[in-house]
């Protein structure tokens, strides 16, 4: 239960940041999606790290974080 919480918390957190176009928030909801796939939301965790990783969304994060890839 306790990580339950802990997780919606981050998720809430994440998606404000998502919302806000924060670079952090990116590099976070890839992190959060990977640790998501071997729990039971494997296809919301799948959907969202396939989202997140498409060539427009990622470019937008990555220019913003001033990274070269």
């Amino acid at each position: 239960s306790d990580v339950c919480s802990s997780d919606l918390v981050a998720c809430i957190f994440v998606v404000k940041g998502l919302n806000e176009k924060k670079g952090w928030a990116w590099i976070s909801a890839l992190a959060l999606a990977l640790a998501m796939l071997a729990g039971w939301s494997f296809p919301a965790a799948l959907y969202g790290g396939l989202c997140l990783l498409d060539k427009r969304v990622r470019q937008e994060y990555i220019d913003q974080l001033d990274i070269s890839l």
